[in-house]
């Protein structure tokens, strides 16, 4: 149905999941690299010039370890990129050390019975362990002991802001609103505390498509703490809302903070700068910033398929099968079945195609059953693609518009509506997104089709006009 869906939404719930649970406060970072914490600096003491030249030589650097992937290469004349496979050791290391962790927290936790903050500390851990790992059995794990701690502590007490972190991954958005309000209870708050509440309830503002109200929460947590996760949080709302350079320069200086050049969190961030570039049609600079995160964290299946995509979008189709079927025996992600078969209908292999499709269906179903909030908007991206029932899709991107109802969910409601036959819904939709300070080029395009069903060829060609401006091979 719309083969662009995919990706969108896919990236949606992934860059959301991911946002979240890179803050592991308290917990150490797996993977090595962990925000600096001493002698951070206030919002007026950051150096832009300091930034702007570390920018330069991050830039310069990536030329000189990664040629074949420069910026000003033609497409048509660059090399067929190299093609990383999973090695042992490294994603493989940085799972074994948080089972070693997530060990050594519960048989302290059993230590002291009575007590529920190592548990709290255990739910982090299997957080930490869903994002690399990818599975839900992770997050299972993180809700059992988050019961066991609630059960320990005395009542009107417990690790709220653990189990707001873990409903937020869920795409739990009331059951977070909660645990936000026992938050600001709170009778003690430094800076710290305040900070991430205040982003907490920005990153809720956010996915509901309360832009304004986002943005300000984002600013008052890095005014109060100026730490690696409200960076983040700030370049992403500057990212999604077409301000790329300020994006940039918070990336930059989140990059600062990190002790170490390796590890997830090195690793998360180098994919966003690669996603960002992504949108706007620059391969070979998303394809560079993916290597920097491979670097960082070797044999990371997250990595690894943005990498396939990026070789599906250069026509490499049989380097990116190849990954994609490596990542998909690792994991079994329905995700990356739909990715082979996009590329396998593509092809002509129509066989192929169906039993792929049918796989993913089969896996998106259950997820639905097990963690219907968290698996709307993957499903969704499977179902505007390859569904056959549109009264199914619609269904369930009414559901997902209904939990999270920013831009981007409207943009896939608008989609679901044109294949119901519901133009003029679609449009009161897609022009609800188009009022808000959300920028996409996917937005756009999908205004220029919800305006072309509805006759209107001016605004279709304009729409499309400036989804090109955003991205010039957003209508390849």
């Amino acid at each position: 149905m719309f083969p662009r869906a995919r990706a969108r939404v896919v990236f949606t719930a992934v860059l959301a999941t991911a946002l979240f649970c890179l803050e592991g406060h308290p917990v150490a970072e797996a993977g090595g690299s962990q925000p600096a914490k001493a002698g951070r600096k206030t919002g007026k003491e950051i150096d832009k010039a300091a930034i702007a030249t570390k920018l330069e030589e991050q830039r310069a650097r990536r030329q000189r370890d990664q040629p074949e992937y420069r910026p000003t290469l033609p497409l048509e004349a660059s090399p067929e990129p190299q093609v990383q496979f999973p090695r042992a050791g490294e994603l493989a290391d940085a799972l074994l050390r948080l089972d070693r962790s997530i060990l050594d927290t519960l048989a302290l936790a059993e230590q002291h019975g009575k007590g529920w903050q190592q548990l709290a500390r255990a739910t982090g851990l299997y957080m930490q362990r869903a994002r690399l790992s990818g599975s839900y059995d992770d997050y299972a794990n993180a809700e059992a002991a988050l019961e066991r701690a609630f059960l320990r502590a005395p009542v009107g007490s417990g690790p709220f802001e653990a189990r707001a972190r873990l409903n937020f991954s869920l795409h739990r958005l009331p059951q977070v609103d909660e645990d936000l309000a026992k938050m600001g209870r709170r009778v003690l708050q430094d800076n710290e505390y305040k900070s991430r509440l205040i982003g907490l309830t920005a990153d809720v503002a956010f996915q509901r498509g309360q832009y304004a109200e986002a943005r300000a929460g984002f600013e008052r947590a890095l005014e109060l703490d100026r730490e690696f996760p409200g960076l983040c949080r700030l370049a992403h709302y500057h990212w999604k809302t077409g301000s790329y350079d300020q994006a940039e320069q918070l990336y930059a200086e989140a990059e600062s903070l990190l002790l170490a050049r390796t590890g997830s969190s090195m690793a998360w961030l180098q994919l966003q700068r690669g996603l960002m570039d992504l949108d706007r049609g620059r391969y070979l600079e998303a394809m560079a910033h993916y290597h920097d995160a491979d670097r960082a964290l070797p044999s990371y299946w997250l990595v690894e398929e943005h990498k396939a995509e990026i070789l599906t979008l250069l026509g490499q189709q049989d380097a990116a099968l190849r990954v994609y079927h490596d990542i998909i025996a690792r994991t079994d992600n329905p995700e990356f079945m739909d990715a082979v078969a996009g590329i396998l209908q593509e092809r002509g292999d129509v066989a192929g195609a169906r039993a792929m499709i049918a796989r993913a269906r089969a896996a998106y179903e259950d997820q639905l059953a097990r963690y219907p909030e968290a698996a709307y908007g993957h499903a969704l991206g499977h179902f505007l693609e390859f569904g056959d029932d549109p009264a199914r899709t619609l269904e369930l991107a009414e559901a997902n518009h209904a939990l999270r109802p920013g831009a981007e969910a409207k943009d896939a409601l608008a989609q679901a509506y044109l294949g119901a036959g519901r133009a003029g819904d679609a449009q009161r939709v897609i022009e609800e997104a188009l009022a808000t300070p959300y920028v996409s080029a996917d937005l756009h395009m999908t205004a220029s089709e919800v305006y072309r069903a509805r006759g209107d060829s001016q605004r279709a060609q304009q729409q499309r006009a400036r989804a090109l401006t955003i991205n010039p091979r957003a209508a390849e």
